[in-house]
């Protein structure tokens, strides 16, 4: 990536560094909070699989789950999209 490619650069010129992550912060910031979200959402797609799959739950406990499983994706999405706005 270039921002981390610039701060590689800068890394023995302690003032360049500082004045690049004081201006790419923000983006850096965001970034890492995107990655994490689509980690989480990954993972919470496995779980609607999973839940979606199984012989051992009604259709009701399914809908359950999954209704769980949506708001925190939800939840996730909102979080996300503040960040970026911001």
């Amino acid at each position: 990536d270039i921002l981390i490619g610039r701060l590689s650069e800068s890394a023995g010129d302690t003032a360049k560094a500082q004045k690049i992550q004081q201006e790419e912060g923000p983006k850096l910031r965001s970034r890492l909070a995107v990655d994490h979200a689509k980690a989480q959402m990954s993972e919470l797609s496995r779980q609607a699989k999973k839940v979606d799959s199984s012989k051992q739950l009604s259709a009701e406990q399914k809908r359950e789950q999954l209704d769980v499983i949506s708001g925190r994706k939800n939840e996730i999405a909102k979080r996300v999209a503040t960040i970026i706005t911001n």
